[in-house]
């Protein structure tokens, strides 16, 4: 549910990325970073924006990949 959602979230191309981090997508990366990285990583790399849930306090696709992990790991609770 996490990487559908980031990915979902990635593959928007209008939206302006006034949030940290400050790369900007990619934008403002060392061509040798984005070499490493791929041309795609920086898209992924995003912060707690609407839709994306938020660690501190998951309600949505966090919260749910944690109870899938959980389950999978057969504990309780997972973080």
């Amino acid at each position: 549910p996490l990487l559908d959602v980031v990915s979902e979230t990635a593959s928007r191309t209008g939206d302006v990325p006034l949030h940290i981090p400050g790369h900007k997508r990619g934008a403002g990366l060392h061509p040798k970073m984005k070499e490493a990285l791929g041309p795609k990583a920086p898209h992924h790399d995003l912060t707690e924006l609407p839709g994306l849930d938020y660690l501190s306090s998951p309600t949505g696709a966090i919260a749910e990949a944690q109870h899938l992990a959980a389950e999978a790991f057969g504990a309780d609770r997972t973080w």
